[in-house]
């Protein structure tokens, strides 16, 4: 009840904000809007509140009670009189694209096992943040991938999970309920966005087409045809099955964009949404006012601040967009102060993401240095050439059509002026930011996962996208049939039939398992028995039940290096633990139990005969797969009376 209650206060919070935005008329915009910016404050204030009286259900109760009375206090604004209900055909089209992954991505089963389609293998690691959050929670929080380690993420999406699993959701249903939330918001708010700027249902049609379906697929298959295929396998043109596999061959994520970035990564499915509130309302302000409304633009400000421990790539793209037009648009004074209103709020947050130990290879001006592409490509020995091909390979019609289409734009719109030219310095702007970060991740890695900056470039596809859309409706709408079919043809081949095949691949093939029922046994049984601080010696793959279901801290978890925690030797250390039992490095590492499983089976060399010495906690055999959990503190009667044995490998 306390659960649903918060996601009751929450969306009419957002309801009271999105009338002093005035953002829509269209009542299921301003349910987009409400949305994301109800959970954006409060999930802050709940997050503020746990830092000075933890995290518990008072602190969520609180949040709840304050929630209410700013409503009660606004609740004239809460009508929805006069509101459209009517979903206009691209509003339907964004729909139908994105939505049905999110309702059928993933699943409980029968058997209580969790299932998905798609590419939600990244859950694991989120519902691990969740879990953590609801069992152990402590500020700063810790990394329950890496013991000991603190927690440095845009953690608060899944932190809004973790209320919610506070307040009675199942772990389940706290993480799939903002997924289906969000995903809505997402389809609401780009309509809204391509909307107010490109007005036209038409051009709307096109732009959606052209983003959402930015598939690389044909350009795959054009290079494999010109002799650079994607895998290392022969190519034949005339096999369908050589023609899919190139097609949909993995390439640093630049495939279906719902399915490798908003379906797995949770803080983008909200920052990009959040994203698109800030920039529409930023470009209502610049654009369709003859007076600037400050109030307004503070708002704007304000949620852009908010922004970096939701999604850090969301607030890099979109923060100097608000300050540059602040600096713009605001006289003197007003006009310093909120620009930094933005850059002071998110800096803090950026410190504390960045601040404590991290490995030396974090990141870097090594991009170079990577495969993926950028040095597999290499023709005339020319590392400009290798980036250009890439990119043309990796973007496809995005960048190329996307470009012509900007330059074509801006050729026929000189018009910079403040009265009638706001609207193209809006989109100079953008364009010329989203170019900044295009060109900064072809050199310098943000992250240990070179491929994560790609998030910056979806930012560009968007803004080309808008250009794309515009030319290739003024095209469409000429009397020539080959003209038509033309952009029809484009259409189809750079992005629908790809995105088709790979849609079609996923809704035919059976679910996948991401945690077993046997899987959610063991871990209640983890809940149940062991302390909330105990230490665990688990595998270190992407997937496992133990930190994502019991939020206890493991060893070494996912995604170590990709967050900055991977620290040399500790995975040879864990490898030689599970061979030997080394008791001296199982106290280096703090460990209290040991988990045996079929997950670390998998990966290392078990030698079961030397956790003899140990006393075994848990043992269980269900459907098949065995399950031990071995206490370290705890030495068995008949170990206690002899000398720890020692075992090679």
């Amino acid at each position: 009840m306390t659960g649903v209650t918060f996601l009751i206060v929450s969306l009419l919070s957002g309801l009271v904000i999105e009338r002093l935005f005035v953002f829509s008329e269209n009542f299921w915009v301003r349910l987009s809007f409400s949305i994301i910016t109800g959970t954006l404050i409060s999930t802050w204030f709940v997050f503020i509140l746990s830092y000075f009286m933890g995290f518990n259900k008072m602190a969520v109760v609180i949040s709840i009670v304050s929630m209410a009375l700013f409503d009660l206090s606004y609740r004239g604004r809460l009508s929805v009189r006069g509101a459209s209900y009517m979903i206009s055909l691209s509003h339907a089209l964004i729909i139908a694209a994105i939505m049905p992954f999110f309702v059928f991505g993933l699943w409980e089963a029968a058997d209580g096992s969790i299932k998905f389609l798609g590419n939600y293998v990244d859950i694991s690691y989120h519902m691990s943040m969740v879990s953590s959050f609801v069992n152990n929670m402590a500020f700063p929080p810790g990394n329950p991938q890496s013991a000991g380690e603190v927690l440095r993420y845009h953690y608060l999406v899944n932190f809004q999970s973790a209320v919610l699993h506070m307040g009675g959701f199942s772990l389940y249903w706290s993480v799939q309920i903002p997924q289906l939330m969000f995903s809505f918001a997402l389809t609401g708010l780009l309509y809204h966005f391509y909307k107010i700027i490109l007005e036209e249902e038409g051009r709307i049609v096109f732009s959606a087409l052209f983003f959402i379906g930015g598939h690389i697929g044909c350009f795959n298959v054009s290079f494999s045809a010109a002799g650079f295929p994607a895998p290392d396998t022969v190519f034949d043109i005339t096999s369908w099955s050589s023609v899919r596999e190139q097609m949909l061959h993995f390439f640093l994520n630049f495939l279906d964009i719902t399915t490798n970035y908003f379906q797995p990564q949770r803080p983008f499915l909200f920052g990009f949404p959040a994203s698109l509130i800030i920039l529409s309302a930023l470009y209502e302000t610049l654009v369709r006012q003859n007076e600037i409304d400050h109030r307004r633009l503070f708002g704007v400000a304000f949620l852009t601040g908010l922004l970096p421990l939701f999604h850090i790539h969301s607030f890099l793209v979109v923060c100097p967009v608000v300050c540059l037009a602040a600096l713009y648009m605001c006289p003197e004074r007003k006009r310093t102060l909120m620009a930094l209103w933005p850059v002071l709020l998110g800096v803090v947050q950026i410190l504390l993401m960045m601040s404590g130990q991290r490995s030396a290879a974090y990141s870097g001006f090594d991009v170079h240095k990577l495969g993926g592409g950028i040095n597999q490509m290499m023709v005339l020995n020319s590392a400009i050439i290798a980036r250009l091909l890439f990119w043309i390979r990796a973007a496809g019609p995005a960048l190329i059509f996307g470009s012509v289409s900007a330059y074509y734009y801006f050729k026929k719109n000189r018009d910079f002026s403040f009265i009638s030219g706001s609207k193209n310095i809006f989109l100079m702007v953008f364009i010329i930011i989203d170019v900044f970060y295009f060109i900064a991740i072809n050199f310098y890695r943000f992250t240990p996962n070179w491929g994560d900056s790609n998030k910056f470039f979806l930012y560009f596809a968007l803004c080309l996208s808008i250009f794309m859309g515009n030319l290739s409706w003024t095209i469409f709408k000429k009397k020539s049939i080959t003209a038509k079919a033309a952009i029809i043809a484009l259409i189809l081949l750079s992005g629908v039939l790809p995105m088709a095949v790979e849609d079609y691949g996923i809704f035919t093939r059976p679910y996948s398992v991401l945690f077993s029922a046997c899987d959610r046994k063991a871990a209640e049984w983890i809940r149940g028995n062991t302390p909330v601080k105990a230490v665990f010696l688990t595998d270190n793959g992407m997937v496992h039940f133990v930190p994502s279901l019991t939020g206890r801290a493991v060893v070494d978890g996912a995604y170590n290096h990709e967050t900055g925690s991977e620290r040399p030797g500790r995975e040879d250390a864990i490898g030689k633990i599970f061979s030997t039992g080394d008791y001296d490095l199982i106290k280096r590492y703090n460990i209290d139990f040991i988990v045996v499983s079929r997950y670390e089976r998998g990966r290392f060399a078990v030698n079961d005969r030397a956790f003899n010495v140990y006393h075994k906690v848990y043992d269980d055999t269900c459907r098949g797969e065995n399950y031990k959990i071995y206490e370290t503190n705890g030495r068995s009667t008949e170990a206690a009376n002899r000398r720890q044995p020692k075992f090679s490998r």
